[in-house]
């Protein structure tokens, strides 16, 4: 199923991935993140809602006239949730909630990893007024919870590792699977705080008996083989052979992604 892109704003490139379903790119940020707006026959939601360099709200009226006020998280770190700040309703999974009440990180902190890889900002943006937002209304979303769209169920599934509450997300009807920053075609990140490596490889065999027409990643390249979860899980079974507690931290090259923990 190939992809094709629509609509270039200042900001976001967005892609119709089919009628009900786009994909919001930062392509002109280095993490190059993505969120989704999935539409169903009674109301539309978004998965994760990037950086916050502008505003993801007005964007989506481009694509669709309706409603949006939920915002489903993959899981609580700042390139992610910092766009949700205009939306009413916030769901993140328990294990991640404490990071949106009290983000752990500085924001100089957050700041310069913005502003990292010789990042080029456009002039109508001020990174000294850049916030992490404080939500007035946040929901928990448990692993396996349906969220019902419409004709459209979706369904949240626990993929633990990169945070204690990262969620993927599976269209039980089109087989898709958001698999915000579980997996995606660059480097895999398991050396943050909260991080963990022997959960991040038990998560991959929740998502390998599942069946996955397309993966829509959270980072970089929007078009990825299916078989990338099959090719990370066999990564992270060649690793523990050598390594069973994951003691020796580095980053591990493989064809279309590293695992750095």
């Amino acid at each position: 199923m190939s992809t094709k892109k629509i609509i270039k704003s200042r900001w976001f490139t967005i892609t119709k991935i089919d009628d009900e379903t786009y994909d919001f790119c930062e392509q002109k940020h280095w993490e190059k993140v993505h969120s989704y707006l999935l539409i169903g026959k009674k109301r539309a939601i978004l998965i994760d809602a990037g950086i916050g360099i502008d505003d993801i709200k007005k964007e989506i009226k481009k694509v669709y006239d309706g409603p949006v006020e939920d915002v489903y998280l993959t899981h609580a770190h700042y390139d992610h949730f910092v766009g949700a700040a205009k939306f009413k309703y916030i769901h993140i999974h328990p294990n991640d909630y404490g990071w949106l009440i009290n983000f752990p990180l500085t924001l100089d902190f957050v700041k310069n990893e913005l502003s990292s890889n010789r990042q080029v900002f456009p002039k109508w943006f001020d990174i000294n007024n850049y916030k992490i937002p404080k939500f007035d209304c946040i929901l928990t979303i448990n692993d396996n919870e349906i969220i019902d769209l419409g004709e459209r169920k979706i369904m949240a599934i626990l993929t633990q590792g990169h945070t204690p509450g990262h969620l993927c997300y599976y269209d039980t009807k089109k087989h898709y699977l958001f698999s915000g920053d579980q997996i995606y075609s660059g480097e895999l990140e398991i050396f943050y705080e909260g991080t963990d490596p022997k959960k991040y490889a038990q998560s991959l065999e929740r998502l390998l008996n599942l069946p996955i027409n397309k993966i829509l990643p959270g980072h970089y390249d929007l078009d990825i083989d299916v078989n990338i979860i099959k090719n990370v899980d066999d990564a992270f079974k060649k690793i523990q052979k050598e390594d069973p507690n994951f003691i020796k931290h580095g980053i591990y090259y493989f064809n279309d992604f590293s695992i750095h923990y």
